[in-house]
């Protein structure tokens, strides 16, 4: 499971064993750069958010278990360059602690 970088261009299909998690998408950063927010500021606060959905609740977005169905062993392709941060670097990061917990007994 990795981050990779998807080009938006008519056509281009997704490379195999890839889930989208662009906006609109399901798996979009609810949060958007500008206004004053950056990309690491945005992505801080989605990684925020996962940790604790409560600060949020007004977010519509997929349950653990959702993301771990949806999400669990495929790559990731967003539109964010790699040399920046991303809400899939996130993503990927909440779904290997989710598994772990699972693994040992945690609570999802």
């Amino acid at each position: 499971m990795r981050r990779i970088q998807w080009t938006r261009y008519a056509g281009q299909p997704l490379p195999p064993n890839t889930k989208l998690i662009t906006r609109p998408g399901k798996y979009g950063n609810p949060w958007k750069v500008g206004d004053g927010a950056t990309r690491e500021d945005v992505v801080a606060r989605f990684e925020s958010y996962l940790a604790d959905r409560s600060q949020h609740p007004e977010v519509a977005y997929p349950s653990d278990d959702e993301i771990v169905r949806d999400l669990d062993g495929y790559d990731l392709a967003c539109a964010c360059n790699h040399h920046g941060p991303c809400h899939g670097d996130a993503l990927i990061r909440h779904i290997h602690t989710l598994n772990l917990l699972a693994t040992t007994g945690g609570a999802r």
